[in-house]
C-alpha cells in the first residue's frame, strides 16, 4: 500500500475469501513501487522515489519476509519510474528474475538483472541510445521479454511523435556475452498522443501510448487522440513488425503506413563490430551444465556454504565467471534464487548435524553451517521446511 501523503506505508498479503493482512510498515514511503518475487514465499519492494515525486537516497529494498537492505548498484542507477500499473510476467525473464531499465544522473539507460535478491547491470555490445536523427529519445516504460527468444524490446517517442522500438538480445548477456542492441523507428504517429508535438509536450511524458507484446514477437501499442477532446477521444491501435511484414486487422491502412519501420542502427548507433559468434543451443547447455557441476563440487565437496562470506561475487570469482551468468544457470536449473539455493545447502547440514549432535546448541548449528547468526537460520529453516528447527528435531 503506496503512495499515502498522511499515513505511513505498508505491506500487506491479500488472501482471497478473508482479505488484506497487516505484514509490516515499509521502511520508505513510495510511488509507484515495484513488487518482485524472490522466492516461493518472499517478495521485494522498491521504488526510486517518494510519495511527494522526490529522489529517495538511500533506497532501501523491503522484504516482505525479512529485513530490509541496501545495493551499492541503486546508488547510481535507478530503475525507470512507469506511472501506470505494472505487471512484473512482462518483463520476467526466468524464476524470481527481471529485466529492469534503469537510468543514472546522467540520464544514461541500462538494463539491470534482478535475480532473487540480486542485481547487476547487463553488458551491452552499444549503449541504450538516447539521441535519435531528430532528437531526444525518451523511454518511459518498462522492457517486454520475449523469453522464448530471449530478445526484450523497449517502446521509445521523441518529441516529433515518432516511435521507437529498441530490441535488446539479452540471452548474449546472461551466458556472459554482450547483448546486441538494435533500434527501430516509425514515421510520427501524433494519432496515438493526446497533444500535438508543438504544444509544449516534451518526449518521455505520461501521455505516451501503452504497448503489449504480442505472442509472435509483434508489438501492439494503443492510444488515442487525433485531435478530439479529452472527453471524445478517438481509438488507435498498431502492430509494429520489425522484423518482418505488418498485418492489419480493422484500422485504417494509413495507420499502418505511418507504421513503416525502418532499421535505425546505422544512424544512433556507432558502426556494427563484428558480431562475436554465438554458440549453438547445445554448446550452451553443456556450458550450464559444466558450471552447475563445478557449483555443486564446490558446495557438497569443499562444503563453502559454510563460510560465512560466501556470497555470490565471492562464488563467481571462485568459478572464474560472473554473479549473472551464475544466477541464470541456478534459476533455470533448479528454480530458485541464489540465496535460497545456498540456504538449503545450510539447511540440510544443519538438518546432519542436529540428528548427529542433538545436544548441540542451536547458536553452534547455526555457526557450524554457514548462518552468520542464530536469528538468520532460524527464519531461513522456518521458510524452507515450515517448522522450527526445535518441532523439527522433534518429529526426527
Amino acid at each position: 500500500m503506496s503512495g499515502n501523503w498522511y499515513a505511513p506505508d505498508d505491506l500487506e498479503v491479500y488472501i482471497p475469501g478473508e482479505g488484506f493482512h497487516f505484514v509490516k510498515e515499509a521502511t520508505q514511503p513510495r510511488s509507484f513501487p515495484y513488487l518482485l518475487r524472490s522466492a516461493p514465499d518472499n517478495a521485494l519492494v522498491f521504488s526510486c522515489r517518494d510519495n511527494y515525486n522526490q529522489l529517495l537516497f538511500p533506497i532501501l529494498i523491503d522484504r516482505l519476509q525479512g529485513e530490509p537492505f541496501s545495493h551499492p548498484l541503486m546508488e547510481e542507477w535507478f530503475p525507470v519510474i512507469i506511472h501506470h500499473n505494472l505487471q512484473s510476467s512482462s518483463f520476467e525473464v526466468g524464476n524470481y528474475s527481471y529485466l529492469l531499465l534503469a537510468v543514472n544522473a546522467a540520464g544514461a539507460y541500462a538494463p539491470m538483472l534482478v535475480s532473487g535478491e540480486s542485481f547487476a547491470l547487463l553488458e551491452t555490445e552499444h549503449p541504450i541510445p538516447t539521441e535519435g536523427p531528430w532528437g531526444p529519445i525518451a523511454y518511459d516504460c518498462q522492457f517486454f521479454t520475449d523469453k522464448e527468444r530471449e530478445v526484450a524490446w523497449l517502446l521509445g517517442t521523441d518529441f516529433e511523435d515518432r516511435v521507437y522500438l529498441l530490441k535488446l538480445g539479452y540471452g548474449a548477456a546472461i551466458r556472459g556475452a554482450e547483448a546486441p542492441v538494435s533500434l527501430y523507428y516509425t514515421q510520427p504517429m501524433n494519432q496515438l498522443w493526446w497533444a500535438p508535438a508543438g504544444a509544449g509536450r516534451k518526449p518521455g511524458q505520461t501521455t505516451a501510448p501503452r504497448g503489449l507484446l504480442l505472442h509472435d514477437g509483434r508489438m501492439a501499442i494503443i492510444g488515442g487522440g487525433g485531435g478530439h477532446s479529452y472527453y471524445d477521444p478517438t481509438p488507435v491501435a498498431c502492430i509494429l513488425s520489425p522484423e518482418g511484414a505488418f498485418r492489419r486487422a480493422g484500422v485504417p491502412w494509413w495507420v499502418f503506413a505511418l507504421c513503416v519501420l525502418v532499421l535505425a542502427g546505422v544512424v544512433v548507433l556507432p558502426l556494427r563490430r563484428k558480431k562475436k559468434p554465438e554458440a549453438s543451443a547445445p554448446e550452451a547447455r553443456t556450458a550450464e551444465e559444466d558450471l552447475l557441476s563445478r557449483l555443486t563440487d564446490l558446495m557438497e565437496n569443499q562444503q563453502f556454504f559454510r563460510r560465512k562470506d560466501a556470497k555470490l561475487s565471492l562464488i563467481a570469482a571462485e568459478l572464474g565467471t560472473n554473479v549473472t551468468y551464475i544466477s541464470a544457470v541456478v534459476n533455470g536449473t533448479t528454480g530458485m534464487n541464489f540465496p535460497t539455493f545456498l540456504n538449503g545447502y545450510r539447511i540440510r547440514y544443519a538438518q546432519q548435524l542436529m540428528q548427529e549432535h542433538p545436544e548441540m546448541p542451536l547458536h553452534m548449528v547455526a555457526d557450524e553451517s554457514g548462518f552468520p547468526n542464530e536469528t538468520t537460520f532460524l527464519r531461513n529453516f522456518k521458510a524452507q521446511t515450515g517448522l522450527t528447527p526445535s518441532e523439527w528435531k522433534s518429529k526426527n
